[in-house]
């Protein structure tokens, strides 16, 4: 009786540890947008499309590196994205929809100043979206290629 019991529990905390990993997954950013144009093709250059709980993280190398991260929630409402950076930078994000419309405007997302979090929230329906992270020109703070930034969407 006790080793049925033990194996229950086990199949059980297992089962339930397994669960719960397949809500929320973390993506690393491909680099291999350093360097590049960055134009509106690359916005599907890491393969993967987050979602609600997921995170994605990434580099900023230099002034020409642009991160195109593409977002699908699964149903439509109000979401919160928030922007971790690393302390000696200053990044911003834009949102755009998969037909090329702006839906956030990175005056909005970039409030807070170097090595400062910045988020928005605000209503998506159930479509994909892509969200462009980018750092602040002028803002005294260089690439960072030792620490990432990391992008979360609860």
């Amino acid at each position: 009786m006790k080793k049925k019991t033990f194996l229950g529990i086990s199949s059980l905390v297992l089962s339930l540890s397994l669960a719960a990993s397949a809500f929320a997954a973390s993506y690393w950013e491909k680099e291999t947008n350093q360097n590049s144009n960055n134009d509106w093709g690359q916005r599907d250059a890491n393969g993967f499309v987050i979602g609600i709980d997921d995170v994605a993280q990434g580099y900023i190398w230099d002034w020409k590196d642009r991160d195109y991260i593409a977002f699908k929630p699964n149903q439509s409402g109000t979401r919160t994205i928030r922007l971790n950076v690393p302390s000696n930078m200053d990044l911003k994000f834009e949102i755009w929809d998969a037909s090329r419309n702006k839906v956030l405007d990175e005056e909005i997302s970039n409030k807070n100043g170097v090595g400062q979090a910045d988020s928005v929230t605000m209503y998506f329906s159930a479509q994909k979206y892509y969200i462009l992270v980018d750092r602040v020109i002028d803002s005294g703070a260089e690439g960072n290629n030792l620490q990432g930034y990391s992008l979360s969407i609860q």
